[in-house]
């Protein structure tokens, strides 16, 4: 079948995958496509970050895929991300989270832990390690994140009724924590980060408020999204 297809260039090949972040297999799709360059990539996933990409595009006005350096993070503010056991980069994550939970003496600019706040809908890892948990339903996260947005200063067309179990001083003190970060010395800075599952308007808010931090280039980069052909 292939045979048939060299002369045509590949022009009736397809191939069905899932959304690809493997280095290796984009390679191997390129190589394809230099062989066969009609060929067209087709791809299909059952649970999408459809989400997650129409917040970035309402920010940024592109497609861009973010990239956080837990390294680098000195307050982390999360909004339903279970970061350290879900999606590509889990692994690195963990590792660099755990890197900030251990005082290094020969490291004297890391004189202080990480910090996590976590927000989340379902118990997680991410939360298991956090220093600060609160269990919301799903419509609490926009009420949290669009309450902590407006104290920071980033423009918010409604803040929903904040629930109950998440006080007025938790914002507040959350809040001063990710300004803090410029007292402090050395390269960090905070970062915020949202579950995939959450809506538009949560990653929206999101990276505005990383926007507005300045964790732009320290925490988190925002990077062109490679979208194979299809």
């Amino acid at each position: 079948h292939l045979d048939q297809q060299q002369a045509k260039q590949g022009k009736g090949l397809r191939i069905l995958t899932e959304s690809v972040c493997s280095p290796t297999l984009r390679g191997e799709l390129h190589a394809v496509f230099k062989a066969y360059p009609q060929a067209r990539v087709v791809t299909y996933d059952a649970v999408t970050r459809d989400h997650e990409e129409r917040g970035l595009r309402a920010v940024f006005g592109t497609d861009v895929q973010p990239v956080i350096d837990l390294h680098r993070a000195d307050v982390i503010l999360s909004l339903d991300a279970d970061f350290l056991a879900e999606g590509p980069g889990q692994l690195r994550h963990a590792r660099e989270f755990a890197a900030r939970r251990r005082l290094d003496a020969k490291q004297p600019v890391r004189t202080e832990m990480s910090r996590l706040y976590q927000f989340e809908t379902t118990p997680t890892l991410t939360g298991a390690a956090a220093d600060h948990r609160w269990a919301l339903d799903s419509s609490g996260v926009l009420a949290v994140a669009a309450a902590i947005a407006q104290e920071l200063g980033v423009p918010v067309d409604q803040v929903p009724a904040r629930p109950a179990s998440v006080s007025s001083e938790a914002i507040q003190a959350i809040v001063d924590d990710l300004k803090s970060y410029r007292l402090r010395a050395g390269d960090g800075a905070p970062l915020v980060v949202a579950g995939p599952w959450q809506p538009p308007e949560v990653h929206a808010l999101v990276h505005a408020m990383n926007v507005k931090l300045g964790a732009v280039g320290k925490s988190i980069q925002y990077v062109a999204a490679d979208r194979m052909a299809s």
